[in-house]
């Protein structure tokens, strides 16, 4: 990797409170960034698993096993999407070739969806704590590889949602909205080699979590 990248890759993990250097291993990487959101030695274990056992080569969201989809459902999101798309890849999933601002490991989970589609937050109260709208496509250290995003904090349980990689941004940071309301429209900046949604949640203390398994997800 160049070494700009390199420089922008290690100052983003670090921001997170995570001392690397050049000796450090990917599995060290992941764990030491995964310790830094609080996750415990027990919840990192099978993730470390899985990661010795995924090889790089393989595309986005494929299993090192069999060789097939992770996921062969298809999912709206719980309403955040129009219609039901593929989830393309999954939380804790290990892609070192793409995810160079996370330790190698994707922190939410990507859904394959067309350029342009409108993006809707699910119900709830929110209110806009990021807003992110001036990325152009092929510049993948944009906002930290985020591109164009959004970031809304439920105003009842402190809980987030962000949304990353999208063509176009519709609010800005202050506003409070309702769920049903469309925010933004799906694309590919950022660090991102194709169109689709990526959604990363976290808990009321902070914690990156699975977003498919949250409440704001129920159906998924």
């Amino acid at each position: 990797m160049p070494n700009e990248t390199q420089d922008l890759f290690k100052k983003t993990i670090q921001e997170r409170g995570v001392d690397i250097d050049e000796t450090t291993s990917k599995e060290e990487i992941f764990q030491k960034t995964a310790e830094s959101q609080g996750f415990s030695s027990e919840e990192i274990a099978p993730f470390l698993e899985l990661a010795k056992k995924t090889s790089p080569d393989l595309p986005t969201g494929f299993s090192p096993e069999t060789g097939i989809p992770l996921s062969q459902s298809l999912s709206r999101g719980a309403g955040v999407l129009p219609t039901a798309v593929p989830i393309t890849q999954q939380f804790g999933a290990r892609n070192p070739a793409v995810e160079i601002f996370s330790g190698g490991i994707n922190f939410g989970t990507d859904f394959g969806v067309s350029r342009g589609t409108p993006v809707t937050l699910p119900q709830g109260n929110w209110v806009v704590t990021e807003a992110f709208g001036g990325a152009i496509e092929g510049r993948r250290s944009t906002n930290r590889g985020y591109g164009n995003s959004i970031k809304v904090a439920n105003t009842l349980t402190g809980e987030t949602l962000r949304f990353s990689h999208l063509s176009r941004v519709g609010v800005k940071p202050g506003e409070t909205l309702e769920g049903g309301q469309v925010i933004a429209a799906t694309g590919s900046t950022g660090n991102s080699t194709g169109a689709h949604l990526d959604i990363e949640f976290a808990d009321e203390t902070g914690r990156l979590r699975d977003f498919t398994k949250s409440k704001f997800a129920q159906g998924v």
